[in-house]
């Protein structure tokens, strides 16, 4: 196995935990960060990107800066 075969196994593999955890801090009011949610699921913060999209399509919003943080649309 190569590294990119086992990054795409431990992504699919953490979808779950990534969309849990997304969903339980933003129902709880706090902040969240991609930073914080690549750490928790253990993958790269590219692959919690594209797993965010993949699970929440276009509800899922990424604002940079102080404030930012990801954003659910209803």
């Amino acid at each position: 196995m190569d590294n990119s075969t086992i990054n795409t196994a431990t992504a699919t593999a953490s979808t779950p935990l990534i969309a849990n955890l997304l969903e339980t801090r933003l129902l709880n009011n706090e902040r969240v960060t991609l930073s914080d949610i690549a750490n928790a699921g253990n993958v790269s913060v590219i692959e919690a990107r594209k797993t965010l999209v993949q699970v929440f399509g276009t509800r899922v919003q990424f604002k940079r800066g102080r404030t930012g943080g990801i954003h659910l649309t209803a």
